[in-house]
């Protein structure tokens, strides 16, 4: 049984778009409250899996060292600041309509360290397969092709016989 298409996406369930949504947004709203939740040592850049939201954290993270309140202008200050605005489609510089848009998505702050938790552990665990795919090639030896995990049948769409 041979594979007909390898997979381009990341397994499924690993990372959820809404709980990073719901902690920038919580950020934007409230960011005394998230940092008094220890959000901040909950969840680490590296954490989110979409880059737009990743690039908005950290630069949430860098107001926060400059003792600089979270707002929607704020954020798009410091994202250009720190030369983020055009790394990604959704930093552009339409950035502060951008952030609008994810703040009106949800207006509260509340669960921001739960929403913390939720992008911690899926990273904890996307990091768990990464380490996986290693040891599998490391026993496969140098010479093997390299097939990670998410190559296996039961996260394929199609098969050929």
């Amino acid at each position: 049984m041979t594979f007909r298409r390898p997979p381009t996406e990341p397994l499924p369930h690993l990372y959820s778009p809404t709980a990073e949504r719901a902690l920038l947004a919580a950020l934007l709203l409230d960011s005394d409250t998230c940092w008094a939740e220890n959000v901040a040592t909950l969840v680490q850049p590296g954490d989110f899996m979409l880059d737009e939201l990743r690039f908005a954290y950290r630069a949430a993270l860098w107001l926060r060292e400059r003792d600089i309140l979270v707002t929607v202008p704020t954020l798009a200050w410091a994202l250009e600041q720190m030369g983020l605005i055009g790394q990604t489609d959704g930093l552009t510089n339409g950035t502060e309509s951008w952030l609008v848009g994810i703040v009106a998505e949800w207006y509260t702050a509340v669960g921001s360290s739960a929403h913390a938790r939720i992008i911690a552990d899926y990273s904890r665990r996307r990091g768990m397969i990464r380490s996986a795919e290693a040891m599998a090639q490391e026993a496969l030896g140098p010479s093997a092709p390299a097939v990670p995990i998410n190559a296996r049948p039961e996260y394929q769409n199609e098969l050929e016989p």
